[in-house]
């Protein structure tokens, strides 16, 4: 597929509406399953998760968006991977910013490397965090709906086909 198609295909107003509500749940929905498996107690983890408060900037999600569009354009196979992809993409950045912001987080490494290594086979996002994600997205599709314009939806188009023009691609 060429560039111009994917960035007509995938950055309209609703499939850009799309895609940042199923990153941000990919985000959230993992970062709760990390943290749990890391701390072993629900309790704990709602107030670990209050206390890191992480968040997906906007400028990450352009960021992935571009990467994935950079190094899977010429697939044959582009559309059948990209939600395999959007996910990885999030799933990486929130390990990344997990092990990065828990402090107490004791030998961060192995812990991480066997996040990572599930990430990879597509084996950590589990049915039960689907069902979740599913629930969810319903919910939240909406109001991410109402604030993504086609101003914005043309404004991400630009940039991102800037990046890539430019090979400036994170």
């Amino acid at each position: 597929m060429q560039t111009n198609q994917i960035l007509d295909k995938y950055l309209s107003k609703e499939k850009l509406s799309d895609i940042i509500c199923k990153y941000q749940l990919y985000y959230q929905i993992g970062l709760g399953n990390v943290v749990l498996e890391s701390l072993q107690d629900l309790k704990e983890t709602v107030d670990k998760i209050n206390q890191l408060n992480l968040q997906v900037r906007s400028e990450v999600i352009i960021d992935s968006l571009s990467k994935i569009i950079y190094l899977y354009k010429d697939d044959a196979n582009f559309d059948l991977d990209f939600e395999y992809n959007l996910r990885y993409a999030a799933l990486i950045h929130m390990l990344n910013d997990f092990i990065t912001a828990d402090k107490d987080l004791i030998n961060p490494e192995p812990f991480k490397d066997l996040i990572q290594e599930q990430i990879v086979e597509d084996t950590f996002f589990t049915k039960t965090m689907q069902q979740q994600f599913d629930a969810d997205y319903a919910a939240i599709l909406p109001s991410i709906k109402a604030t993504i314009t086609e101003d914005i939806a043309k404004d991400v188009k630009k940039i991102i086909d800037e990046m890539l023009s430019t090979n400036s691609v994170p």
